[in-house]
């Protein structure tokens, strides 16, 4: 882990921070949902990463609607 000193003469910190993320997140904080994952409204802070409603027409969605998109085209 780096650290900080008070007169700022360590090496320069990378990543301050990076988590090891439960399946439908990613990001150094957790902060995006994965893929195949999208953002509802419910649940704690901004919401909880779901799983697409794609019924196997496609495999990813937009994350933070849940669109559904197959290359470029939407669902």
């Amino acid at each position: 882990m780096d650290i900080a000193t008070l007169y700022g003469t360590g090496d320069l910190a990378q990543n301050v921070e990076h988590c090891e993320c439960p399946p439908n997140y990613k990001g150094t904080s957790c902060e995006q949902c994965a893929d195949g994952f999208y953002r509802s409204s419910s649940g704690p802070y901004l919401g909880s990463c779901v799983p697409c409603q794609c019924n196997g027409k496609a495999e990813r969605c937009d994350p933070d609607t849940g669109v559904c998109l197959v290359s470029n085209i939407v669902l």
